[in-house]
Parts: structure tokens; sequence; C-alpha cells
């Protein structure tokens, strides 16, 4: 199941006509994975299993319980509200291990007939095209950590 296992790897993936994304094995997608395609930062899009999206929900839900300091609780609820409003649908993958970009998502990222994908552990990153995921890249490795 998509985000049961680490995803880890690197593909350019085909878009077909029907705006239709394959994705690759080591996603290790399955026909019935609900994918939830989430707004990332600098117009990249997070593709999530729906199964792991809801835990991270659950988990901040469990923290905002738990929390006693006000600081906290705003943060937490401030954190649970992007992730709700970051949401832009959800897909299901069939049998060719394909999942539909929506229209919607399609035109406003600008997706063409491809797409790179980078697997991040439980969920890709998905960016319109090689020089967004160099740039991506790059960021990473001028950071300082």
């Amino acid at each position: 199941m998509f985000g049961e296992d680490l995803i880890l790897g690197y593909k350019k993936c085909k878009i077909d006509d029907k705006h239709r994304l394959f994705l690759p094995k080591f996603s290790f997608s399955e026909k019935g994975d609900f994918i939830v395609l989430s707004e990332g930062d600098n117009g990249i899009i997070l593709l999530n299993n729906i199964v792991a999206l809801k835990q991270r929900i659950a988990n901040i839900e469990k923290s905002i319980n738990s929390s006693e300091q006000m600081k906290s609780l705003e943060l937490l609820y401030l954190k649970l509200e992007r992730l709700y409003v970051s949401c832009l649908a959800t897909s299901k993958v069939d049998s060719q291990r394909r999942m539909l970009i929506p229209d919607g998502v399609y035109d406003k990222h600008a997706i063409g007939d491809s797409v790179i994908l980078q697997g991040c552990g439980d969920h890709l990153k998905l960016f319109n095209n090689e020089e967004s995921h160099n740039e991506y890249v790059k960021k990473l490795n001028n950071s300082k950590i």
C-alpha cells in the first residue's frame, strides 16, 4: 500500500490525455489506494495516502487535547487548519497503478505530459517540470541544518 513502506526514488512519469498519472513501482501504490493531493510550498504537490493523512490529523488532535498552554494550542490549531486547507483533491489508484489528476489541479499547476515524482519517506512530491525539481534540490542542499 502507498505510504506503508518507505517511499524512496526519483522518476519522470508520463501523464496521459485523460490526466492520469502512472505511479512508479517505488511508490508501492495498489489498486484502491486513496491518494490526497495537497499543495506544498512553491507549487509542489504532495501525494499522501489518505490513511496516513488521517493518522497525522489524529496525532495533531491528540496534541491539542493534551496541551495546556494557550500558545501551543493556537499553533496546533493553526497547523491543523493549514493541513485541511492545503488539500486539493483525492484520487483513487486503478488496477494499472494510475491516478487521475483533477482538471483544476492540472490547470492550476501547469502540468504537461510528464511530471517528476520524488519519494519522501511516507509520501511523494510531484513537480510539474525538471527545473522546479532541480530548484527544490538546490534549496535543500544549500539549507543549513
